[in-house]
């Protein structure tokens, strides 16, 4: 008898001191790890107009998760289109918090997020998050300046292909006053001819001839930033077109002047030079030729894929084309797509910012507007008009970023970037809807709206506790989610024993939100759940996952609890019967009874406090290929912009 008491009393402190390891461990810092998310920080206003609670989502079983929540006008709803909000929040270029919002995310019309790719990219920015059709299927591709690449991912959310998006190799001299020598264009990656290709901006960095210099009356070699682009091959990166605007632009079409022009011209306005150009968007044409965004000239060209010649310029004052409508003026204008060309016509979106940062600086009509302009270029003069045109709403301008989507049925979907504000139009232009994040310091580059089917082949994920309930009862409270999971439409719960068999179906409920609550009237030591379609179709299911147990050991519903277990053990692998005496909860009662409380019950408290959660720290992404690169090569100058966009992206300049 005293041989089995001793055994009792070790294995209670035995199950205490592994309980503490393993919690331990689950719990070590993020900060400690090396690809652990970081840990949310939440810049409140002085003012805030929301709590942290109605700001934010939070999710007991992904409590890594935090996006932000919406504030959502719908004003005809049954005209909306079909689909999801696709964007990627951030608070600033120049990043200095790592806040759990950050990064790619995938909402429901309704404002519930459906994906959250902050943790796999360990909430740092992303940018231009959307759809591409690629090899017949639509997969979601983005920016990441973290390691200068595009990246096209599955529909279970895995990395399906990187593009290097590096940029030129800098010279000596500027990479002293940058800090590094390869460049990244934040602005476009677009994915194009069924996946096979991709066209992204680029930038190049040498002084104008004396003669282009002396053409805006500078005497000497200007200091000035040439911008481009290229279109490579996504399997092989090859480089199949490349155009640089040195020798295609002069200088004297640049309207930006940030200062006088020896400033400008002396490289006084910032490391690179005179920033003449800010190119934001690269598109192509059916005919093969390239519709080109320059922000600083306020102009949209056609550039032929033949001889890299300027086929057409797209400008209100010293354009090709004669307007029709003063209306299809724009300033400043960012995402400039092709929705249809043939030899005549082409339909041509852009966002017309209407300003630019500084309040004086270009302005053109009362507010910013997307606007559909439909061009015709076999006349003399070639000439423009408004197809469509969609107001922002309650007016005012985005000074910086933007898009115009066309959709399927017409409609037009408006990312107006600042505070992430976003509207829907019908195709006379009426406002549909509109939403804006609750957080005002979260803003969006872009912002989309597609039809969406996401298969995450990581499985749900569940967080399962027993509550105290009257009378000696107990309640099984299930939280489960399943990050990116479009198809789900109910939650089975079933009670199981330690290795997922023997299971009992004790509670269903109809999909909630990103994430479901189920309740079970009663003990369920272990627990599976399973995500439903529409059709009763099983479409996965969680791991085995342990319930924290009760705080009252020795009621009737844990002996219960126990029995059950009992009836339902199998055979292990090792052709012996799973005993009573090996279930743990047999143990923590015979740890009481043998006067091992104390030490047993500390140990479940531990637990109690920190466990019952199948979350597990995600695989964050890693950079696909070979780059032999230095870690400077990979600090945050390298994500994007040099020093001085930087400094104008804080005032609002993209």
């Amino acid at each position: 008898m005293a041989a089995s008491f001793s055994r009792l009393i070790f294995l209670a402190v035995f199950a205490f001191l592994f309980c503490s390891d393993t919690v331990l461990a689950r719990r070590t810092p993020h900060a400690a790890r090396d690809a652990g998310p970081r840990r949310p920080k939440h810049k409140k206003p002085d003012k805030p107009k929301y709590s942290d609670e109605e700001t934010y989502f939070s999710y007991v079983s992904r409590p890594d998760i935090q996006p932000i929540r919406w504030e959502i006008k719908n004003f005809d709803k049954e005209a909306l289109a079909p689909g999801y909000w696709f964007l990627a929040p951030y608070a600033a270029l120049e990043q200095s918090e790592y806040n759990s919002w950050n990064g790619p995310h995938i909402y429901d019309q309704k404002g519930e997020l459906i994906w959250s790719g902050s943790p796999m990219f360990n909430n740092l920015n992303i940018y231009d998050f959307r759809l591409a059709e690629v090899g017949g299927k639509m997969m979601p591709t983005m920016i990441f300046t973290e390691h200068s690449d595009g990246l096209i991912l599955d529909e279970g959310y895995n990395i399906h292909h990187t593009v290097d998006m590096f940029g030129m190799e800098l010279p000596d001299w500027l990479m002293e006053q940058i800090g590094h020598r390869h460049t990244t264009n934040m602005h476009d990656f677009n994915v194009i001819d069924d996946g096979k290709r991709a066209v992204m901006l680029t930038k190049v960095y040498e002084n104008a001839t004396k003669a282009e210099s002396k053409a805006v009356g500078f005497d000497g070699e200007c200091t000035a930033k040439w911008q481009g682009f290229k279109e490579v091959d996504v399997a092989t990166g090859e480089i199949l077109f490349e155009w640089n605007a040195h020798g295609h632009i002069q200088l004297e079409e640049s309207t930006y002047h940030k200062g006088p022009l020896d400033e400008m011209c002396n490289g006084n306005a910032g490391p690179g030079g005179w920033d003449i150009l800010h190119l934001n968007s690269i598109d192509k044409f059916p005919d093969g030729d390239y519709l080109l965004s320059a922000r600083h000239t306020n102009t949209l060209y056609k550039v032929s894929h033949e001889d890299g010649s300027i086929v057409w310029r797209l400008e209100a004052d010293h354009g090709d084309f004669k307007y029709l409508d003063d209306d299809a003026k724009f300033r400043r204008q960012h995402h400039a797509r092709v929705v249809s060309a043939n030899e005549t016509h082409s339909l041509v979106t852009v966002f017309n910012n209407a300003r630019g940062t500084g309040k004086a600086e270009h302005p053109l009509g009362e507010a910013s507007t997307g606007l559909l302009l439909s061009l015709r270029t076999d006349t003399k003069p070639m000439t423009v008009d408004v197809a469509a045109k969609y107001e922002r709403p309650g007016g005012k301008y985005t000074a910086a970023r933007g898009s115009v989507q066309m959709l399927d049925n017409g409609n037009a979907f408006v990312g107006w970037a600042k505070h992430s504000l976003q509207s829907e139009h019908a195709p006379d232009g009426r406002t549909l809807m509109q939403a804006q994040f609750r957080h005002e310091g979260a803003n969006t580059y872009r912002a989309y709206k597609y039809e969406w089917v996401g298969r995450p082949q990581a499985p749900p994920d569940v967080h399962s506790a027993a509550i105290d309930g009257v009378k000696e009862e107990v309640n099984t409270i299930v939280h489960v989610s399943w990050n990116g999971a479009t198809e789900v439409h109910s939650w089975n719960l079933y009670k199981t024993n330690p290795n997922g068999e023997g299971r009992e179906l004790v509670g269903s409920t109809l999909r909630q939100g990103f994430e479901s609550m189920i309740s079970y009237q009663g003990y369920a030591s272990y627990v599976v759940v399973e995500a439903l379609d529409a059709d009763g179709n099983a479409l996965g299911e969680s791991r085995t996952i342990e319930t924290l147990p009760p705080s009252d050991l020795i009621s009737h519903v844990v002996a219960d609890e126990a029995q059950w277990l009992q009836a339902h053990s199998v055979t292990s692998q090792s052709g012996s019967r799973l005993s009573v005496l090996e279930s743990p909860i047999v143990t923590y009662i015979l740890g009481v009874v043998s006067c091992a409380i104390t030490v047993l019950v500390a140990a479940l408290l531990w637990r109690a406090r920190h466990g019952g959660s199948s979350w597990m720290q995600r695989k964050p992404y890693e950079p696909v290929g070979e780059k032999e690169l230095d870690e400077e090569d990979f600090n945050e100058d390298t994500m994007v912009e040099e020093m001085n966009e930087r400094m104008e992206f804080q005032k609002g300049e993209v």
